[in-house]
């Protein structure tokens, strides 16, 4: 029987990942019911760095962090900008930031312990609204860029061969599936193995789920699967 427990580990692996993501989109949908706004005047105005996107992804961590009791496997814990070291080709360490972090999920990979286990999701604003002109500046090719990240040739102690990205759409006047479209063509590069195909999360009906297949930048080409997420902020980002 030990052949099968590791591919029964990482279907498992999988499996939960998959909900993870479902249950982003639920935080998100929360946001959106409750009809808070986040003015990016008072976002420049206090936060470090006048980061708007660091901004929102601490809103979509807390929430993720505080909705945690309606997943059945409710012992993990969520990170915002979570740490980790890793090796580049030529040896040297260096340190990758994460945007959100999914910890402490119970798999059992021995002999890996379980805080180097977690799931990565990077996030993104995909266009950028400036609300003196009403013009929208496209974002498209940093998105892409986050996405390139995940094929770098870096070494982890640990790491999923399957990652999250999540796009935040500040405005949808363009029709979204028109973005998702000139999105796919940014990632129309030859470490592209699969470009942008709609997935079905387990028990949400949420629309903009997209994955793509690549291989990394490593001497063996490593198989990467991304798993993207595309919000529409149009309501929540306001002048």
């Amino acid at each position: 029987m030990k052949p099968f427990a590791k591919p029964r580990k990482k279907q498992n692996a999988k499996e939960m990942f998959l909900q993870i993501l479902g249950y982003v989109v639920m935080c998100y949908q929360k946001q959106l019911e409750s009809g808070v706004t986040y003015s990016k005047k008072a976002i420049k105005k206090t936060y470090h760095d006048d980061k708007v996107e660091n901004f929102l992804n601490v809103r979509l961590a807390e929430i993720c962090e505080q909705n945690k009791n309606l997943l059945s496997f409710n012992g993990f814990r969520v990170a915002f900008e979570y740490h980790r070291e890793y090796q580049d080709a030529e040896g040297n360490t260096g340190i990758d930031k994460i945007d959100i972090a999914f910890l402490n999920l119970g798999l059992d990979f021995a002999p890996i312990p379980d805080e180097e286990i977690y799931f990565a999701i990077e996030c993104k604003r995909v266009n950028k609204i400036n609300f003196n002109s009403q013009e929208t500046k496209s974002n498209i090719a940093e998105y892409n860029k986050e996405v390139d990240k995940f094929l770098e040739n870096r070494k982890y102690k640990h790491r999923f061969m399957f990652e999250g990205a999540v796009g935040y759409i500040e405005n949808n006047k363009k029709d979204i599936e028109k973005i998702i479209r000139q999105i796919d063509k940014g990632l129309d590069k030859p470490t592209t193995t699969q470009n942008l195909q709609k997935f079905d999360l387990p028990n949400s009906a949420f629309e903009y789920c997209h994955w793509s297949k690549h291989t990394k930048n490593d001497e063996h080409k490593t198989a990467k699967e991304i798993y993207h997420l595309f919000l529409d902020y149009s309501t929540m980002v306001v002048a």
